[in-house]
């Protein structure tokens, strides 16, 4: 009888795991995407320090984006995948993206973290984007003196 118990559970845990979706540990279909219609201005800024009162970044800013429509149509084809677990957080001395949209949202968006600002508090995201793809794209922005290694 322990056997026959035994067994049965252990098929089941089978059979759970066969019937769980890979997306359970790892949700690659859940990819960030920036809409161009909300967005007011986009920035590549240095992340300098974090004001706990306020929920925000003080940053200098490295560079303003001009033609944020080609700028967003080359960031949403960077190769970018969601992850489960503890998210990444940014770091002072970040080189980041600053989307600010027309309804007050923020993002702050790094290869290996983001923070998301909405409803008056920073939000953890959980993407992962290629990291060659995103250092050639800020670095396509940048001045000589503010590129990031690749």
């Amino acid at each position: 009888m322990k056997k026959v118990k035994f067994t049965l559970c252990i098929l089941s845990i089978i059979l759970s795991f066969s019937l769980c979706s890979c997306d359970y540990f790892h949700l690659s279909d859940h990819k960030y995407y920036c809409y161009i219609e909300n967005v007011e201005s986009i920035r590549i800024v240095r992340l300098d320090e974090y004001v706990e009162k306020e929920s925000r970044y003080e940053y200098t800013v490295l560079t303003e984006i001009e033609d944020c429509p080609a700028f967003v149509e080359r960031f949403n084809s960077i190769e970018n995948v969601a992850y489960g677990g503890k998210p990444k957080k940014l770091s002072i001395n970040d080189t980041v993206i600053l989307i600010n949209y027309s309804n007050g949202k923020i993002d702050y968006i790094h290869h290996k973290a983001q923070e998301f600002f909405r409803s008056g508090e920073l939000r953890v995201g959980y993407y992962n984007f290629d990291k060659d793809q995103y250092n050639d794209l800020i670095n396509d922005y940048l001045p000589d003196e503010y590129k990031v290694k690749t």
